[in-house]
């Protein structure tokens, strides 16, 4: 079996802040190798080995430390805890919010039946005070008419009074 080599390595793995922080400063420093320290008669080939070299120790250096992973997974350990605090917290006040919406429903379903005796009893108020329908309407023309039907004298309020009827004002029609 083949060994990578230590730049191939560190591609396969997955990486750490540190390492991901010391890669970014090893290719600036490549950056800044390839461009102000390259002189005109220089081997470019050497320098770019050099430099991929300086980068690989970096990283490897920066990447393998056991204090950096311990304090990294510390810190992911923290994190996870109050994750799942917050988590928690979520849950149990989504279950606050569900009872809230059920009491919330109940005293709806409470005020809907409510409304609706209260319009039951409405309608039948307003049927049960509705006037009676009047009987058909006296009307006599004169007082001939109202002798004829034995309503004369007809006094004022009595169904057929008018005052065309009252020849002198005194409420009683048909008097003479």
């Amino acid at each position: 079996m083949t060994r990578d080599t230590p730049a191939v390595e560190l591609l396969r793995r997955p990486l750490t802040a540190p390492a991901w922080m010391a890669g970014l400063g090893g290719l600036a420093l490549f950056a800044f190798g390839a461009t102000v320290g390259e002189s005109p008669g220089a081997d470019a080939g050497a320098s770019t080995a050099t430099v991929t070299e300086t980068i690989t120790e970096t990283v490897t250096e920066s990447s393998s430390s056991p204090a950096v992973d311990a304090a990294a997974g510390s810190e992911i350990a923290v994190a996870r805890e109050r994750l799942e605090r917050l988590e928690g917290d979520l849950d149990a006040r989504g279950e606050q919010l569900a009872k809230r919406d059920r009491r919330l429903d109940r005293r709806k379903a409470r005020l809907d039946e409510r409304a609706a005796a209260l319009e039951d009893r409405q309608q039948r108020l307003v049927a049960e005070s509705a006037p009676e329908p009047e009987p058909d309407a006296v009307f006599y023309d004169n007082c001939d008419d109202a002798r004829a039907a034995g309503a004369a004298p007809v006094h004022q309020g009595d169904p057929g009074y008018g005052p065309h009827l009252d020849a002198d004002g005194d409420g009683i029609g048909c008097d003479t």
